[in-house]
């Protein structure tokens, strides 16, 4: 079966290098194929309420916390060193989307990926389709010599549909999934999709399993969401832009079940494209993850936190959605506390949520949490102690989570971007360690 792919990747790769990174390098005659090669695709025209009082209107947490992202660089893993980019084509940037501007200069301009509204326009606030985001991972990443798979149907798309071809070959990858035997093309992409189709192009088959299978010394599997390996994954590698309170455009972090603007889409390509083999290295250590024998109550506390994996660094966030105190759904290191194990004081009530009751922690920021309590040392840590560090150096606690044992942690840092299960025996947690405090049962 002959399709408009058929013609993109004949136009484009015959007889050339099929690296995606190759082609901002092409001659002209090629750039000439991939206008016309556009032109054939162009695209289609929890359950609980707020907190009560005791949330405060002022936010009272860190407004940035733990280790800083990496700078990104422009050698990835697969690719070769990107070419200096060239003047600025698109005009509909305001200047809330200048924070993303590089990154659509390299994925819709120096490159076709996301290039589906012409020369001069990217729609960076629209919400991403998943018709749109198909065409882009097989742009970006897609075989020239993979054919169509048959067995791959649509109830609500056919052949003659100008998203079928991407659309298939993203599925028959695993790089997307049907939802109830449809594509639904014009539906939005999340966070959690994005993050999917991203992760699934890079080679860490073993990295998924090994979360898939997050597990106690007992063999107790740890209940979690199906997002959670590629989220996870997602967040380690950076795919998420913290717009941070400095800003002031903290209500532009998402949820990671919201709409996602082609901005972010972009950003997170953007890092998927940089992403370089020591990342890939670091993240072997996610191919096994065994926890020591842990008790009812911990489980449950691992299980809910795994639950918010992939959610923002919100600063003064302590809840899972907007409300009068926060712009959006999200947390800083402190408020995760609050939400993973506090009880229900002064107005502060989630347990309709988490299904358990929680222990004393009256304490809001890391510096407060620190001072109460005898100082735990490292080696005497145990699951469900606080950790704390300093993180500067200047003997100020200024970043905590909460250990769940063997070295791991559930985190909500600003440099990540949000919440993710992390390592914190080694780099910079093991440096910048300060003490624990032990707050369950007493």
């Amino acid at each position: 079966m002959k399709s408009r792919l058929d013609e993109f990747f004949k136009e484009c790769c015959s007889g050339a290098d099929t690296s995606p990174m190759s082609w901002s390098s092409r001659p002209r005659r090629l750039l000439t194929l991939l206008s016309l090669a556009l032109v054939l695709s162009l695209p289609l025209g929890l359950v609980a309420g707020i907190p009560l009082a005791g949330a405060s209107s002022v936010p009272a947490g860190e407004p940035g916390s733990g280790p800083q992202a990496p700078s990104t660089s422009t050698s990835t893993a697969s690719s070769p060193a990107s070419a200096a980019p060239s003047a600025f084509k698109f005009t509909d940037l305001t200047s809330k989307d200048q924070w993303a501007k590089t990154a659509i200069q390299r994925v819709a301009q120096d490159r076709l990926w996301m290039r589906d509204f012409g020369d001069t326009r990217f729609r960076p606030g629209l919400a991403e389709t998943r018709g749109l985001f198909a065409r882009t991972l097989v742009r970006a990443y897609g075989d020239a010599n993979q054919k169509l798979d048959p067995k791959v149907t649509f109830d609500d798309m056919d052949e003659s549909d100008e998203f079928y071809s991407f659309a298939n070959i993203a599925v028959s990858n695993g790089w997307m999934r049907p939802i109830e035997g449809k594509f639904k093309p014009e539906e939005a992409v999340t966070i959690e999709s994005v993050y999917r189709g991203l992760v699934m192009t890079l080679p860490l088959q073993e990295e998924l399993e090994g979360l898939d299978d997050i597990h106690d010394a007992s063999g107790y599997r740890f209940d979690h969401p199906p997002s959670f390996p590629t989220t996870q994954l997602g967040m380690r590698l950076y795919f998420r832009y913290n717009h941070g309170s400095a800003s002031g455009t903290e209500a532009q972090d998402l949820e990671p079940n919201e709409p996602m603007p082609r901005a972010e889409v972009a950003w997170a390509l953007y890092k998927r494209m940089n992403v370089t083999d020591s990342q890939l290295t670091a993240l072997r250590i996610y191919r096994n993850i065994e926890l020591p024998r842990l008790d009812p109550p911990m489980r449950k506390v691992v299980e809910f936190g795994l639950k918010y994996v992939g959610y923002p660094y919100i600063w003064g966030g302590e809840w899972y959605k907007a409300n009068g105190a926060q712009p959006t759904g999200g947390f800083d290191c402190s408020g995760l506390m609050w939400w993973l194990t506090k009880s229900p004081v002064s107005g502060y009530d989630n347990t309709k949520i988490r299904g358990y009751n929680g222990w004393s922690l009256p304490q809001r920021t890391s510096a407060t949490m620190a001072a109460q309590g005898s100082k735990v040392k490292y080696a005497n840590i145990a699951p469900g102690d606080l950790l704390f560090f300093d993180g500067t150096g200047d003997g100020v606690i200024d970043h905590m989570n909460l250990n769940i044992g063997k070295g791991w942690s559930l985190d909500s840092s600003s440099g990540v971007g949000g919440i993710t299960i992390l390592r914190n025996g080694e780099g910079w947690y093991r440096d910048n360690f300060e003490h624990g405090r032990r707050f369950m049962n007493g």
